[in-house]
């Protein structure tokens, strides 16, 4: 196993080692560096497959084993970590990806209280920048769109889909709107957040190992 290299969520914003009880093993090295949807060496995984036959990782968390595309990357923050998706966009409050949160993240995952499927998670007690453009604030509606138990491999995760809108600070006029999606394991104390709406992550939860 070789441990993953830290890199910034937004360009400049952070840095450090890699993450503890995070690490990754590359699969066979891209005959060309590539971008996370490009082509490249072929691959048998079905990772691989997914993305045009470019190479795949291992990224374990937790006792839990994703198989993703060699070109994202991993950092970690507090216990958790992040996996970035695809290039930093301007103004996003962090870069595409996806959290894998633990213990410490669960505990105070809603307003400072402990995480539940029936609440989004949003951490802040307060306002929180939009995800997608830091110029708005974002705010989430009352109930989810989609609620129900989806595979994260063997295992069945409770998994939600949350209407997120984007206003003005001042008068609340909404801006944009997206979709935060949630798969929840509360036994093995992982949270699974998603903002990008990443078409790939449902399939390599769905394929993970344990």
């Amino acid at each position: 196993m070789i441990a993953v290299s830290a890199v910034p969520l937004v360009a400049g914003a952070l840095s450090g080692p890699a993450a503890a009880g995070v690490s990754a093993s590359a699969g066979a090295p891209a005959a060309r560096a590539a971008s996370p949807a490009s082509s490249s060496a072929p691959s048998a995984s079905p990772v691989s497959s997914a993305y045009g036959g470019a190479a795949a990782k291992t990224v374990s968390y937790r006792g839990m084993r994703l198989s993703i595309p060699a070109a994202w990357r991993v950092v970690k923050q507090a216990g958790s970590a992040y996996v970035i998706t695809g290039r930093c966009v301007p103004r996003a409050y962090e870069c595409p990806g996806f959290w894998l949160h633990g213990p410490s993240a669960i505990r105070h995952g809603h307003e400072g209280n402990a995480y539940k499927p029936s609440r989004p998670y949003y951490p802040s007690s307060g306002m929180m920048e939009c995800s997608r453009d830091r110029r708005y604030l974002e705010m989430a509606d009352e109930r989810p769109r989609v609620a129900a138990l989806r595979p994260i491999g063997a295992k069945k995760a409770h998994h939600r889909e949350w209407r997120f809108k984007c206003v003005t600070p001042n008068g609340g006029k909404v801006k944009l709107t997206y979709a935060q999606r949630e798969w929840f394991l509360p036994r093995s104390q992982i949270l699974v957040v998603d903002k990008w709406a990443n078409p790939a992550l449902p399939g390599i939860l769905a394929r993970a190992r344990w």
